[in-house]
């Protein structure tokens, strides 16, 4: 997937130990499609096996983060209905994501934190640990359920109740 630039839709780039990851669709005020979600968590499953990645910047190409779920590429209303139907049961994946980005805060924290001679060693060391572990045993299936969502498979949506009730 391009962007109004030429670009990828998602462009990472990497600065010794930091990567920037750049949600890169401005003209859509960086607006989410499920390809990019796909490609976000390729990316995101990766990085657990970076051991020079240090820290991790997510941020939007021009003058927005992001709006959301990009509902003009959606395409027909069909399609839109499907989308949203999956979105309920894939939240939780979507919020494991994010939380992903909250230990990744929490471990430059307690990087910085460490590096200045805090007193609080354990309680840091604690915050880093917990985040390795999110990140190799949580983060992980959030790849597998994108990839599913982008698959567009229709078993649960084209089931007729009568098939389950018996009327």
């Amino acid at each position: 997937m391009t962007s109004d630039n030429g670009q990828g839709a998602l462009v990472i780039s990497r600065d010794g130990p930091v990567t920037t990851v750049t949600i890169n669709r401005a003209a859509r005020r960086n607006a989410v499609t499920t390809d990019l979600l796909e490609e976000m968590g390729r990316f995101f499953a990766g990085c657990r096996f970076d051991r020079e990645c240090k820290a991790i910047v997510l941020r939007g190409a021009g003058d927005h983060f992001c709006v959301g779920l990009d509902l003009v590429d959606a395409g027909d209303t069909e399609t839109l209905m499907d989308d949203l139907v999956r979105g309920d049961w894939d939240m939780t994946h979507t919020l494991r994501a994010m939380r992903a980005w909250l230990w990744l805060w929490q471990a430059l924290t307690a990087t910085a934190a460490l590096a200045e001679g805090s007193s609080e060693t354990a309680f840091y060391s604690g915050k880093l640990a917990a985040c390795r572990y999110f990140f190799r045993h949580e983060l992980p299936l959030v790849e597998a359920r994108f990839a599913l969502v982008g698959s567009l498979d229709r078993t649960c949506l084209d089931a007729r109740p009568d098939w389950f009730t018996g009327a």
